[in-house]
Formats: structure tokens, sequence, C-alpha cells
């Protein structure tokens, strides 16, 4: 099974190279006109303009509106979406299929997300089953089961591919559909993504992108590509107020900002942006020799503090600290079988301080 999703890996590695990059280390001009009226200049930290690439790269929900084509200002309804799907010849019956069951598992999750990118993408979505060869050629890796590249709107999969794991393969395509849309607007290419042109960002996109997706589809969290920043996506998700819903809505800034107001009384010595950063690298060379890194020290020190922060409070029984304490390990721990990356004198030393500024006494060792 490790090796298994391995492979998924590896595609969902290709999108983070394929689509994540746009926007990627380039010097942001800002423009020297509104694109609405000529006269103004557009000024923002949910938006970005690249006057030479005549891009605008947009990282919110709410800025999106002011870009949008009027037919598409308004969230659809999920009525409208599986239209979108049926209307749609250039999406064969099969695949259909995986988009309706992804909308009935989306619509039945009661997320309260912006639609717009996900209902945009499908009215214009092309789906290409491919060979081995020139799957290779269009993501520049080998053994890719699938790709979607917003830019232009295509959904490539490996017709000669591995078969059984097409069932998670074609959900994480999917999912990268509701928050990754190009399309042109005066002039300029409008990009909505999550990342917001930090170079940390993509893998961060890829992790909660297979938790999300995953998390819908119920998948064991042990089963997930891109483990480390989905484990530590999850601690931040049960232990803060981030949600689904800001990922899809929001943007890398959000995921900085929550980890920010949870953490900045507690650990104000840390720099929440080279955490993230950190947490991407980690992604790429979680090995068991790594155990003692302190990249992992500061991981989990940090998220062990949100996670116990959130959950013990002054009435918390010794069990139920006991019981926080195997979730956090056991969350954290859905890595590689070989060898689980993970500070336990850190998590100790989070317990701790967490017990003490609460006031409580319990012996963590």
């Amino acid at each position: 099974m490790h090796k298994l999703f391995e492979n998924i890996c590896i595609s969902a590695a290709c999108i983070m190279l394929l689509i994540g990059c746009y926007g990627c280390g380039q010097t942001t001009v800002e423009m020297p006109h509104n694109p609405f009226d000529g006269n103004e200049l557009i000024i923002g930290d949910d938006y970005t303009v690249d006057e030479a690439l005549k891009r605008i790269n947009v990282y919110s929900s709410a800025r999106l509106t002011d870009f949008l084509p009027q037919k598409y200002v308004e969230n659809p309804e999920y009525g409208d979406i599986r239209k979108a799907i049926q209307d749609n010849s250039d999406i064969d019956d099969t695949f259909k299929s995986y988009l309706e069951d992804f909308v009935n598992k989306l619509e039945a999750s009661n997320y309260n997300i912006d639609l717009r990118p996900f209902y945009m993408n499908i009215s214009m979505l092309k789906v290409a089953y491919v060979g081995e060869s020139e799957m290779t050629s269009i993501i520049q890796q080998p053994n890719g089961q699938g790709v979607f590249m917003p830019d232009i709107h295509t959904v490539y999969l490996n017709k000669d591919g591995n078969k059984d794991i097409v069932y998670a393969v074609i959900p994480h395509e999917i999912g990268h559909m509701l928050n990754n849309l190009y399309f042109e607007y005066k002039g300029y290419t409008v990009i909505r993504d999550f990342c917001k042109a930090v170079n940390y960002g993509f893998i961060l996109e890829e992790g909660l992108d297979s938790l999300f997706v995953d998390t819908l589809y119920e998948i064991d969290p042990k089963e997930l590509p891109y483990r480390i920043p989905n484990n530590y996506s999850q601690v931040l998700i049960n232990g803060t107020d981030y949600s689904f819903e800001k990922y899809v809505n929001g943007s890398v800034i959000d995921y900085e900002s929550v980890l920010d107001n949870s953490l900045n009384d507690i650990l104000p010595e840390y720099d929440f942006d080279n955490l993230l950063f950190d947490i991407s690298n980690a992604n790429n060379d979680y090995k068991h020799d790594a155990y003692n890194s302190e990249t992992y020290k500061s991981l989990d020190l940090i998220f062990s503090t949100v996670y116990f922060d959130s959950i013990i409070n002054e009435n918390s029984t010794s069990n139920e600290i006991r019981e926080a304490y195997d979730d956090y390990i056991s969350i954290v721990s859905a890595q590689d079988p070989e060898g689980v990356i993970l500070n336990k004198d850190m998590v100790n030393k989070a317990l701790e301080e967490v017990l003490t500024r609460k006031n409580i006494s319990l012996d963590v060792h």
C-alpha cells in the first residue's frame, strides 16, 4: 500500500510542478492602472498584479468577484454544477460519474465554500486519456497517473497507468478544481490559487487538497500521499479555527494567520512563515534518520502546543489529557510505516507547558 500511494505522490507532485509554480519567484510589479476604469492603482494582500506577464493573481473569494464574468459572479447551487457536468460534451461518461460522486460528497459535507471556481472549471473542462509516454512528456516525470492543468482547463489521465489507484487519483485532481482557476480579463490572465506565489505554498496546497478530498472519501490517513503536510494540517484543523472552508475560500496567508493568532502569545519567538516552509521541506525528505533534526523539534513543539492548548482545559481529567496526547501521536504518526518522524521530547515539553499554564498537575512521563 505504501508503494501504491507513492505513485499518487508522484502524480500530485507533478501537479505542484505544473500548476503550482505559476507566479513562483516572479517579481510582482504594481499595476500602473486599474483594469476597471484606467485610473486607480491596484493595491492589496488578496491579489497581486504582474504587469510583465499580464497576470492578476487572486487569493481570496471576495476579490475574485471583481474579475469574474457576470454569469459566474453568483455562487451556484449544486444543481447548477450537476447540469454543467451533464452539458459538457468534452467530459466522458466515466469521468462524469466521478464528478457526480464528488459533488454528492461535497454537498453532503455542508461546507460553506465558494463553488464558483469549481463551476467555471467544470463548464470549460476537457478530459484527455493519454499513454504512458505522452503523460511522461506532459509532466516531465515518469509514473504519473494524472494531472489537472487549469491554464488549459484540462485533466490528463494515464490510460496505461495503475488502475488500482484511479479511485484516489481522479478525486485528487477534481479537488484542485475548487481553488485553481484561470480565465481572461481585459487583456490579463486572472489566476485564482491558494499558494500566493510563495515557494512553500505548493506542497501545503497539495497536502491540504489530499486531506480535504480524502476526508470526503473517508480514506485511512495512513494511506494518504503528502503525509507530512496532511498530518500537521489535520492537527491544525483539529486544534484551531482553521478549516477546509478557509482552505478552499482563502490562501496560504490564512493558514499563516491562524498559526500566528493561535500561538503568538504562547510561542512568540517562532516565525510561522518559516514553520510552514519547514513542513514543505519535511514532506520532501521525511526519513527516519531525520528523527532528531531541528525541523522536527520545531514542528512537534509548535503543533502539539496548538493541539493541546485547544483541547485541554482546567477541567480536563487525567484520562482526557492522556487521550489527547495519544490522539496527537496517532495523527502525526500516520506516515512512513518504516519509521515515524516524531520528537516525543518536544511533544512532552509542549504538554508540560500547556498543563503548567492551565494550572494542571500531571506527570506526563
